[in-house]
């Protein structure tokens, strides 16, 4: 506790006239001024001071304004004798003030605030998102006053005053102080670090199970905090509403839903959850709210620290999922209490799910295998210290971008040296959106017939990139009944866990979203009815509640010889949007006969321009859609194709091909029932008849041909996946694989091909 009194001691040294301008004999103050339940039209400000003080005056005015300030008294807040508030009433809409604080007529610094856009007014905004800023560890209020720092000198020119036009609130999902029943830990661990932002920036703060800690009742932090006074006038303050133009924003306490700290009360929650819905019943049809977010402590599911998730967090979450699952608006809920980053998003509907700590408690230590886990919803966990900047559009259907910066250089338990030279740094951005404006998918089977154990299947996305892919399976053609859902970590394209040594890694690193490896997914884990949502009331045994009871394991997806399964699939964009579901297709499951290799052919994909290939005829080539109008590639950056596009003209018939040694299968080759499959992304251009084809040889020994597949080839104007297998010949110990290009009309070879491939079955 020495260490984190000296650190309070020392910001407020070196911050004292940061959050304001210009102050003179400044008054002394316990907690300096801090902005709070902003409107349209008001502002309130807190404070405190000594007691035995005189009672604070504000006085404000319009900034830019030379005039007189106006005036008004702070009045003791409920049941407190030194913590003062104020309403500033009857201000003008999306405005910068500047205000002062007089005590026995000695003024603070100027500071600054703005108030809200009217309710219903499509208005940018940006908002930091913190939480957990409790000082679980010695150097914790360190970490918390870089962050501030940094964040200052990055975002607002080194000038506190200057937030007030960068930023509209600080969202803080709740463990405010390491004990919420110690005024000291309110004074030093909170409101200290905040003072030069809080000043300019008005906060928006749930509490969190410390706050709760020696203070069951929540009387420090309602005395603190002057809440919306529109939640359940039975637990007045502790959840409310706020608008933001058409952005809500509601504030609720999870504490109720916490068993593990011995306070679950299901009336409190049901309250709560009452009050709730009826603020999403009447979103639902407010033309003024595009978009629900709310702010709470307590996850639902968390990826580092499993024992922290509550079944009531659970509850709110699916409210929100099905308020935009009935709107089609944006929803989301932020939250703390695991001391790390996750970012993610509901599977069917635009709902975000953000962990944005940690600011102050220190990172999770991971020694427990068990509470780890790479839930599907979350597409980013980062164990690290930081801050989320979220960005509101103006456009309500362009949603909300989200960046994350974290305090590199910076590890759990951590020292002074190493927080005082840690650096804010940009390590995530996602956008959500809403609407439907993803490019539909194709999907196939790679074979019709496969074993269990190498069910593969292909998607093919026409102009984009995705972000990230879903499957659906059932037994039933038009997906009645039963219905399985592939999603979430093995269909995005990045998806940030940690290894078995708790390093940070990508799982999804040099993987195609596009291909789908169904049998190694079942290898992996079971994939249940409703994927994760089995997770949000299974919960560590000992963390139950008597009133819900542990529920039945969903039914699992098993591939039995002889099933035929129908599936489809649909991508998401950039902005998470989904494009329409896929024509459906199907395949019957084989009797097992092992496991196909990987792609033995090498540079496939025309990564490495023509590398391992040898040009036959004309000139086969390397190129990317700069070089052709914009045609991208199916997979990666470049593509195969003939002649021409600003180079080597067409021969006509442009040809390649690839000896690839089989020596080392010899043995299953030679007992006569090894089978091969090649395949190949092809297309070709609209309006002509440029075809790409590929097709493959076997060779023995002596290199004396065997045998040749049938041809492949595809000339529509968008990829297709074209795939066959073959029984190997006794004795091939090389295949050679031939894939060309014929040019029917024009000057370029429009004959294109990518993701070249040839496996075994092993």
């Amino acid at each position: 506790m020495i260490e984190l009194k000296r650190s309070s001691i020392l910001l407020s040294m070196i911050l004292g006239l940061a959050w304001g301008q210009g102050a003179s004999a400044a008054p002394t103050l316990t907690v300096a001024p801090y902005l709070q339940s902003p409107t349209n039209t008001t502002m309130t400000i807190g404070l405190e001071v000594p007691s035995g003080s005189a009672q604070p005056v504000v006085e404000y005015r319009l900034l830019g304004t030379t005039g007189a300030f106006q005036s008004q008294n702070m009045t003791l807040a409920p049941n407190s004798s030194t913590v003062y508030e104020t309403r500033l009433t009857g201000l003008q809409t999306s405005t910068n003030y500047e205000y002062r604080i007089k005590v026995a007529g000695d003024p603070t610094a100027l500071s600054r605030f703005k108030t809200w856009p009217t309710k219903g007014v499509n208005t940018a905004g940006k908002f930091i998102v913190i939480s957990d800023p409790q000082a679980s560890f010695s150097n914790s209020v360190a970490v918390f006053n870089r962050i501030v720092s940094q964040v200052i000198a990055q975002q607002c020119g080194g000038v506190a005053v200057n937030c007030t036009d960068q930023f509209n609130g600080i969202l803080i999902a709740g463990d405010l102080t390491e004990n919420g029943g110690n005024r000291t830990h309110w004074r030093s661990q909170f409101f200290a670090p905040l003072t030069p932002l809080m000043a300019n920036v008005p906060l928006i703060a749930v509490p969190g199970n410390h706050d709760v800690l020696g203070d069951g009742e929540l009387k420090n932090y309602l005395e603190y905090f002057s809440n919306p006074s529109n939640g359940s006038s039975n637990y007045p303050e502790q959840w409310f509403d706020l608008q933001y133009g058409t952005m809500r924003i509601l504030g609720l306490n999870t504490n109720p839903s916490d068993q593990r700290q011995g306070i679950f009360n299901r009336q409190a929650l049901d309250t709560q959850l009452s009050w709730l819905d009826q603020q999403i019943a009447q979103a639902k049809t407010d033309s003024q709210t595009q978009s629900v977010f709310a702010v709470f402590h307590h996850p639902c599911l968390s990826e580092l620290w499993r024992q922290g998730e509550t079944i009531g967090a659970c509850e709110i979450v699916g409210r929100l999922e099905n308020f935009s699952s009935q709107t089609n608006k944006l929803s989301g809920h932020i939250f703390g209490h695991t001391h790390a980053y996750s970012r993610g998003h509901s599977m069917d509907v635009p709902h975000l799910w953000l962990n944005s700590a940690t600011i102050g408690g220190n990172t999770e230590d991971m020694a427990n295998a068990s509470d780890l886990k790479d839930y599907h919803n979350f597409a980013v966990s980062r164990n690290e210290f930081g801050i989320v900047l979220m960005d509101v559009s103006a456009v309500p259907s362009q949603g909300i971008t989200l960046n994350r910066y974290s305090l590199q250089g910076v590890p759990h338990n951590a020292t002074l040296t190493a927080i005082n030279n840690g650096v804010l740094s940009l390590v995530d951005t996602q956008t959500m959106a809403v609407g439907s404006n993803a490019p539909a998918v194709g999907v196939a089977p790679l074979n019709s017939v496969m074993p269990s154990t190498a069910v593969e299947l292909v998607g093919v996305s026409n102009g984009i990139t995705p972000e990230e892919m879903h499957w659906q399976f059932s037994k039933q053609s038009n997906f009645s009944g039963t219905v399985f859902d592939v999603w979430g970590n093995d269909t995005r394209d990045s998806n940030i866990y940690i290894d078995a040594q708790k390093a940070m890694i990508d799982t999804q690193a040099g993987k195609s979203i596009l291909r789908l490896k169904l049998s190694e997914i079942l290898n992996k884990a079971p994939i249940y009815v409703g994927g994760d949502d089995y997770y949000r009331v299974q919960k560590p045994n000992w963390y139950q509640m008597s009133n819900f009871p542990t529920p039945a394991v969903p039914e699992q997806m098993t591939l039995n010889n002889g099933d035929v399964w129908y599936f489809r699939a649909r991508a998401r964009d950039t902005s998470l949007r989904w494009s329409d579901w896929s024509l459906s297709n199907s395949f019957t499951v084989a009797a097992s006969g092992g496991t196909w290799s990987n792609n033995l052919v090498s540079n496939g994909g025309a990564e490495d321009s023509m590398s391992s290939w040898t040009r036959a005829t004309g000139y086969m080539q390397a190129i990317t859609a700069a070089q052709n109008g914009g045609t991208i590639a199916w997979d990666g950056s470049y593509y195969f194709a003939g002649g021409g596009f600003g180079g080597t003209a067409s021969s006509g018939t442009d040809a390649m091909y690839q000896n690839i040694n089989m020596s080392s299968y010899a043995t299953i080759i030679d007992q006569g029932s090894a089978v091969v499959r090649y395949s190949a992304a092809m297309r070709g251009w609209a309006g002509q008849s440029d075809t790409p084809s590929m097709y493959i040889e076997f060779y023995n020994a002596n290199g004396v041909k065997l045998a040749t597949s049938s041809t492949l080839s595809s000339a529509t104007a968008t990829w297709t996946v074209k795939s066959s297998t073959m029984t190997v010949p006794i004795g091939t110990r090389s295949i050679r694989v031939h894939a060309k290009a014929v040019r029917t009309s024009g000057n370029d070879n429009d004959g294109y091909l990518d993701n070249i491939g040839v496996e075994i079955m092993q």
